[in-house]
């Protein structure tokens, strides 16, 4: 969102010079950057409303819709914001409370927290806070996007270490692909290579230890 943000710096006088032909270029530029923002989040029926110097439209996470609009963009701010709420359809334009996000780096971050989103694909370069949040947003149930066997490993390793726990990891290998797996109880923590995806499911005594969480993860990865 780095170029929608220095576009929207520009304001008034920038739109009053270049007109609704620079507007229909900013909005293509909105599309492609906020669609970006959108794919970590497994955002989909992403649908864009451009008005007169406005963008709004909606979007679908899971079985909740969401509404979203970038107000008048010949308003000069240092600071743009996109108002975000839920909604529940794509007629609803009243919805939930409204939520602003800044357009930052990683903006899906702001989005996840501020939503509660746990089931999140996270980049190769993955983030330790996105993985906490995840546990404890979701009530130590989390399923989580990682793109190797091995980091996924270190993952589980810091989680077991936080909750004080020495027991072995286990390997399955299904092909030249290895599954790991941690299962005792109500503590699954399940890593299937063949999707990518770490299912997380940890009991109520440790999950929600979020400075506990992130000592153990910085020590693993």
């Amino acid at each position: 969102m780095k170029k929608v943000k220095e576009t929207l710096h520009r304001g008034q006088q920038f739109y009053r010079e270049n007109g609704e032909e620079l507007f229909d270029e900013f909005f293509r530029l909105f599309k492609r950057s906020f669609s970006k923002v959108l794919k970590p989040l497994r955002a989909g029926k992403i649908r864009y409303t451009k008005g007169f110097f406005y963008i709004s439209g909606f979007y679908t996470i899971g079985s909740q819709a969401y509404y979203f609009s970038l107000s008048d963009v010949r308003e000069n701010s240092r600071e743009p914001m996109l108002l975000i709420r839920k909604a529940d359809s794509y007629q609803d334009f009243t919805g939930e409370d409204n939520r602003y996000f800044l357009m930052r780096p990683n903006m899906w971050k702001q989005i996840a927290n501020g939503f509660d989103i746990v089931d999140v694909d996270l980049p190769k370069a993955y983030d330790k806070t996105i993985i906490i949040n995840s546990i404890v947003n979701g009530n130590g149930i989390a399923n989580i996007r990682v793109e190797s066997s091995k980091r996924a490993f270190f993952i589980i390793s810091g989680i077991l270490k936080a909750a004080n726990i020495k027991d072995e990891i286990y390997e399955t290998k299904l092909g030249r692909e290895i599954i790991r797996v941690y299962h005792n109880g109500d503590d699954v923590l399940v890593y299937d290579a063949t999707t990518r995806r770490l299912n997380i499911k940890l009991n109520t005594e440790y999950y929600n230890n979020k400075r506990k969480l992130a000592l153990f993860l910085n020590e693993t990865t």
